[in-house]
């Protein structure tokens, strides 16, 4: 991908391998994106201080970004601005507080004793009753003859 945005448009390509989600249009464009909101993201739009990152210039191009959920490219279109969330945009930076919150609550919790994960076999074997006690019921599917008979 790095190789064909030397001779090829950044929407084009966007277009042709970004995956359909909530964000970004089929042009793979985000638009004004608030500082949190995508936190692998950050130091590349935003730049980052503590360690001496520029942000990236307006329309420059990221190299590729790993990051648990898939890689990125990002293209900054205009400098950073301060301007109102948009719903969208709002539940983002939400999720990603919870789940920042949720991480550290259990790594806190964890270090200090009051969270303990014990998942045994007993408990294994548990959830599996559950699981089949609360699954729908349905027939065995009928098994199917082969298509050649002898070869199973």
């Amino acid at each position: 991908v790095v190789q064909r945005l030397k001779n090829e448009d950044f929407t084009r390509i966007a277009q042709e391998l970004n995956p359909a989600n909530q964000f970004a249009d089929p042009s793979g464009y985000v638009g004004w994106v608030p500082k949190g909101a995508f936190p692998e993201l950050d130091d590349y739009i935003f730049g980052n201080d503590e360690d001496g990152t520029q942000a990236q210039a307006p329309g420059s191009v990221s190299e590729p970004v790993f990051t648990n959920e898939a890689y990125y490219l990002v293209k900054t279109v205009s400098p950073a601005e301060e301007r109102d969330l948009t719903n969208v945009m709002g539940s983002q930076l939400l999720r990603k507080t919870v789940e920042k919150w949720q991480r550290d609550a259990l790594v806190s919790g964890t270090e200090q004793g009051f969270v303990r994960m014990n998942f045994n076999s007993r408990l294994y074997e548990w959830v599996t009753d559950q699981v089949f006690i609360s699954a729908p019921r349905i027939d065995r599917p009928t098994p199917v003859p082969p298509l050649i008979p002898g070869l199973g």
